[in-house]
């Protein structure tokens, strides 16, 4: 009989192909002994095990995190990791991954990438082409999931953010994918492809929110190219001297007015300081701001600008400008993170880490700023309140927190993070009954929900309630919502030296 563990070598996964349950039940079993090893320290073989768990089903998601954690663990380790990391760079296994990939044999492509990434665990190639594979067989979670990946080891590189921006725009995510073509931007300024890429992204993003119908929107041709900025749409003013509104895109410009390039810095510095409530060019020189590497000047700007709009006297206080220009802050602060991160990560320098710290309290305090206008607007929106409380918690205002996030409740489909949240809040002010009962409500809720989102959530509000439940010496609650998270996943945190403690506290009583 044949080592039940050997991939069969006819299988080749195709798009829209699915797993057969007695392939799954296998690769399953092939799951449970990797996890197995990984915990006790064999990493090789549960490496070889999880490529043949990937090769066999490229689409798992699963298989593909804990292929990650794998790696991650066999390298942990301080300078021995950064050493043998940086010897690594430049070598390279994505040949024989592209040449099977280009034959459609993709078990052989998933097989020789996972094998590349045990010699060179940083090797951006491999990781790209595991994605471009995902993503052509139609695996679009596990194409993120590699891109991710390596964004994550190199935030900047130039392909990486190409492929994450058209990947991510597929999936409708239009705030990742603008995220990924202003990095490639940045990286290369006059890259037209990046360009283009943005501001078409930037449209989809207004109508997918609006929920418009671009088909509609566009009639019989294509969509025409946007104009350039017109110098009168940013300074221009009336006879009254208010500033004049950007006059309606469309697509050709008026006879009597010439196209001119967009305002420069300098100029774009005039108009916010004659016109600090002026929205459009705060958020054009945020942006040049933010690419030229200063985005805590950016980042402060749009604050300023946001303070000063609108006018608390008029009757309708929220506008398209100021929701974009909120957006923009928030995606800014999340970028300045990521690279003060990334650089901190690179270097190890102690000043690095220190900016990266300050970047960290920075954006939670513009994150803030924003959720609590916006929750302040529209008082009855959940999303917005949620938001809000999260951020509040965020910063240790657990009590404040506490009131924006249970005006957050009414949407059922956040019930159990909303739950699980508030529980850690009124545990941290000693709040223990009203947290234990926020951890009951999060478990029901959790159980109730199929979204694959809410099994997380399940397991950390069932370890919360267990944890809390110890610490008050409710020895049988403890007991019994350990053992139901074990049930669902022995090695999740230290769950089983906690039941292992429970055990032996019932020996000694």
């Amino acid at each position: 009989m044949s080592d039940p563990s050997e991939a069969p070598t006819d299988f080749a996964p195709r798009a829209g192909r699915g797993v057969t349950a007695a392939t799954r039940q296998r690769l399953e079993a092939l799951h449970t002994r990797a996890k197995a090893c990984l915990e006790r320290g064999d990493h090789d073989y549960a490496h070889d095990l999880l490529t043949q768990c990937i090769a066999e089903d490229p689409g798992s998601l699963i298989y593909a995190q804990t292929f990650r954690a794998n790696i991650a663990k066999k390298y942990a380790g301080g300078g021995k990791k950064s050493s043998m990391f940086g010897s690594l760079v430049g070598k390279t296994g994505r040949a024989a991954v592209a040449k099977a990939a280009g034959k459609g044999a993709w078990t052989e492509a998933f097989t020789a990438g996972c094998q590349a990434l045990k010699k060179n665990p940083v090797d951006l190639p491999v990781l790209r082409e595991l994605a471009t594979g995902c993503g052509e067989l139609g695996h679009t979670e596990t194409q993120l999931f590699y891109l991710r990946w390596a964004l994550d080891l190199d935030l900047h590189d130039v392909e990486t953010n190409r492929l994450g921006g058209e990947a991510t725009a597929k999936s409708k995510q239009y705030e990742q994918a603008i995220a990924c073509w202003q990095r490639v931007l940045k990286q290369k300024p006059e890259d037209e492809e990046a360009r283009r890429a943005i501001s078409r992204l930037s449209v989809e993003q207004t109508l997918h929110e609006g929920g418009y119908d671009h088909e509609l929107l566009k009639g019989e041709g294509a969509t025409p190219d946007l104009p350039a900025i017109r110098v009168s749409d940013l300074a221009s003013k009336e006879s009254d001297g208010q500033p004049r509104r950007p006059a309606t895109i469309s697509a050709e410009p008026a006879a009597e007015e010439s196209i001119v390039p967009p305002l420069s810095r300098e100029e774009l510095e005039e108009v916010v300081e004659e016109e600090p409530k002026n929205l459009t060019a705060a958020g054009q020189l945020a942006r040049i701001l933010h690419v030229a590497g200063e985005s805590t000047a950016a980042i402060e700007l749009l604050r300023r600008t946001l303070a000063a709009s609108p006018d608390p006297e008029s009757p309708d206080p929220e506008s398209p400008e100021q929701a974009k220009l909120e957006e923009a802050q928030l995606q800014m602060t999340r970028e300045h993170v990521e690279a003060t991160q990334d650089r901190a990560k690179a270097t190890r320098k102690p000043a690095e880490i220190k900016q990266a710290k300050q970047a960290m309290v920075l954006s939670n305090q513009a994150e803030l700023e924003v959720f609590a206008a916006r929750a302040k607007r529209n008082p009855a929106s959940v999303r917005d309140q949620l938001e809000l409380g999260l951020r509040l918690k965020r910063g240790g205002n657990h009590r404040e927190a506490i009131k924006a996030l249970q005006a957050a409740r009414g949407d059922a489909r956040r019930e159990a993070e909303v739950q699980l949240h508030l529980g850690e809040c009124f545990q941290h002010i000693e709040q223990f009954k009203l947290a234990a009962s926020s951890y009951e409500a999060a478990i029901k809720a959790s159980a109730t929900e199929s979204a694959h989102a809410s099994e997380e959530t399940h397991k950390l509000a069932l370890y919360r309630a267990g944890v809390l439940a110890l610490g008050l010496g409710d020895l049988d609650r403890a007991e019994n919502r350990l053992t139901e998270l074990a049930g669902h996943d022995f090695g999740y945190r230290d769950v089983s030296d906690r039941l292992d403690k429970i055990a032996d506290l019932r020996k000694n009583a």
